[in-house]
Protein backbone atom coordinates (compact mmCIF):
# COMPACT_ATOMS: atom_id res chain seq x y z
CA UNK A 1 0.00 0.00 0.00
CA UNK A 2 0.91 3.21 -0.86
CA UNK A 3 2.10 5.65 2.12
CA UNK A 4 1.38 8.57 0.56
CA UNK A 5 -1.95 8.94 -1.38
CA UNK A 6 -2.38 10.29 -4.40
CA UNK A 7 -4.16 13.77 -4.66
CA UNK A 8 -7.05 14.30 -5.43
CA UNK A 9 -8.19 14.13 -8.94
CA UNK A 10 -10.79 16.68 -9.49
CA UNK A 11 -9.34 18.93 -7.01
CA UNK A 12 -7.62 22.14 -7.46
CA UNK A 13 -4.16 20.71 -6.28
CA UNK A 14 -0.71 21.58 -7.19
CA UNK A 15 1.11 20.20 -10.09
CA UNK A 16 3.81 17.74 -8.86
CA UNK A 17 6.00 16.83 -11.67
CA UNK A 18 9.51 15.16 -11.68
CA UNK A 19 11.99 17.56 -11.57
CA UNK A 20 10.21 20.21 -10.24
CA UNK A 21 11.11 19.54 -6.22
CA UNK A 22 14.73 20.48 -7.32
CA UNK A 23 17.27 17.74 -7.33
CA UNK A 24 17.07 14.29 -4.93
CA UNK A 25 19.92 13.57 -2.86
CA UNK A 26 21.87 10.77 -4.75
CA UNK A 27 20.43 7.37 -4.28
CA UNK A 28 17.27 8.48 -3.07
CA UNK A 29 14.54 6.60 -4.37
CA UNK A 30 11.57 8.28 -5.79
CA UNK A 31 7.82 7.41 -4.36
CA UNK A 32 6.02 5.82 -7.03
CA UNK A 33 2.60 7.63 -7.43
CA UNK A 34 -0.04 6.16 -9.71
CA UNK A 35 -2.10 9.98 -11.46
CA UNK A 36 -5.86 9.30 -11.65
CA UNK A 37 -8.03 10.00 -14.38
CA UNK A 38 -9.74 13.25 -14.40
CA UNK A 39 -13.58 13.35 -14.78
CA UNK A 40 -14.29 15.10 -18.19
CA UNK A 41 -15.46 18.59 -17.18
CA UNK A 42 -16.66 19.52 -21.04
CA UNK A 43 -20.45 18.45 -21.42
CA UNK A 44 -20.84 20.64 -24.21
CA UNK A 45 -21.56 19.60 -27.98
CA UNK A 46 -18.92 17.87 -30.10
CA UNK A 47 -15.69 19.36 -31.89
CA UNK A 48 -17.25 18.73 -35.09
CA UNK A 49 -20.39 17.69 -36.57
CA UNK A 50 -21.71 16.61 -39.71
CA UNK A 51 -23.23 18.93 -42.42
CA UNK A 52 -27.00 19.42 -42.46
CA UNK A 53 -28.70 16.70 -45.22
CA UNK A 54 -25.31 14.93 -45.58
CA UNK A 55 -26.66 11.39 -44.69
CA UNK A 56 -26.10 8.34 -47.02
CA UNK A 57 -27.73 7.11 -49.74
CA UNK A 58 -29.91 4.50 -47.41
CA UNK A 59 -30.99 7.15 -45.21
CA UNK A 60 -29.33 6.87 -42.36
CA UNK A 61 -27.37 9.77 -41.05
CA UNK A 62 -23.09 9.23 -41.43
CA UNK A 63 -21.20 9.77 -37.99
CA UNK A 64 -18.63 12.69 -38.63
CA UNK A 65 -15.27 11.90 -40.82
CA UNK A 66 -12.47 12.34 -38.03
CA UNK A 67 -10.17 12.84 -41.17
CA UNK A 68 -12.25 16.46 -41.26
CA UNK A 69 -11.64 16.93 -37.41
CA UNK A 70 -10.20 20.78 -36.94
CA UNK A 71 -7.74 20.15 -34.78
CA UNK A 72 -4.60 18.72 -37.05
CA UNK A 73 -3.67 16.29 -34.36
CA UNK A 74 -6.76 14.41 -34.24
CA UNK A 75 -7.36 14.43 -37.88
CA UNK A 76 -3.36 12.94 -38.32
CA UNK A 77 -4.48 10.57 -35.61
CA UNK A 78 -7.20 9.00 -36.96
CA UNK A 79 -5.35 8.84 -40.83
CA UNK A 80 -2.74 6.76 -39.14
CA UNK A 81 -5.16 4.74 -37.67
CA UNK A 82 -7.16 4.52 -40.72
CA UNK A 83 -4.38 3.60 -42.99
CA UNK A 84 -2.60 0.65 -40.14
CA UNK A 85 -6.71 -0.44 -40.34
CA UNK A 86 -6.40 -1.07 -43.77
CA UNK A 87 -3.23 -2.30 -43.52
CA UNK A 88 -4.16 -5.19 -41.20
CA UNK A 89 -6.85 -6.08 -43.48
CA UNK A 90 -5.19 -6.95 -46.46
CA UNK A 91 -2.68 -8.34 -44.75
CA UNK A 92 -4.82 -10.75 -42.91
CA UNK A 93 -7.44 -10.89 -45.76
CA UNK A 94 -10.30 -10.39 -44.15
CA UNK A 95 -13.66 -10.41 -45.93
CA UNK A 96 -15.99 -7.24 -46.85
CA UNK A 97 -18.08 -7.40 -43.91
CA UNK A 98 -21.45 -8.33 -44.82
CA UNK A 99 -23.16 -5.10 -42.43
CA UNK A 100 -22.01 -1.93 -41.82
CA UNK A 101 -19.27 -3.05 -39.20
CA UNK A 102 -15.97 -4.74 -39.62
CA UNK A 103 -15.14 -6.98 -36.93
CA UNK A 104 -11.12 -8.03 -36.54
CA UNK A 105 -10.67 -11.03 -33.85
CA UNK A 106 -7.62 -10.84 -32.38
CA UNK A 107 -7.08 -14.66 -31.35
CA UNK A 108 -4.00 -14.29 -28.61
CA UNK A 109 -6.17 -12.23 -26.53
CA UNK A 110 -9.28 -13.62 -27.37
CA UNK A 111 -10.76 -9.82 -28.36
CA UNK A 112 -12.16 -8.36 -30.84
CA UNK A 113 -12.22 -4.87 -32.63
CA UNK A 114 -15.71 -3.48 -34.10
CA UNK A 115 -14.37 -1.16 -37.00
CA UNK A 116 -17.77 1.35 -38.98
CA UNK A 117 -17.08 1.13 -42.22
Amino acid sequence: MNPTPAPEADGPGTPRHRGQDGPAAPGTVEATIVPRQKSPRDSGPPLYASAPGSGTATGRSAAPDALDDPDPLRAADAAGTESLLRCWTRENDLPRPEGDTLRIAFPASGTALLVPV
